[in-house]
């Protein structure tokens, strides 16, 4: 007999700068995509690249309200840095 294998962890990461008036909706909308379609086992990272306005307070209160986002904010610009951060 096989084992069942896990799902696999499908990370996502969402580099964001000053997106105040958008990313509560846009991770919402993805996460309930993600919650309803993905095959895979997922976690969603909000990667803030030193936002300015209230991206940080928004991105931690939202991932707070979703069990698989995750929020990191970073001290420097720079979607690569975002990628490898996560």
């Amino acid at each position: 007999m096989l084992e069942q294998l896990h799902d696999p962890l499908v990370d996502i990461v969402v580099p964001v700068y000053n997106e105040e008036r958008v990313l509560a909706s846009s991770i919402a909308t993805l996460s309930k995509y993600l919650e309803r379609d993905s095959p895979f086992g997922w976690r969603l990272v909000i990667a803030d690249n030193a936002s300015t306005d209230a991206t940080p307070e928004i991105g931690r209160a939202v991932s707070e309200s979703f069990a698989r986002v995750q929020y990191a904010w970073l001290e420097q610009k720079g979607r690569g840095g975002a990628l490898k951060a996560t």
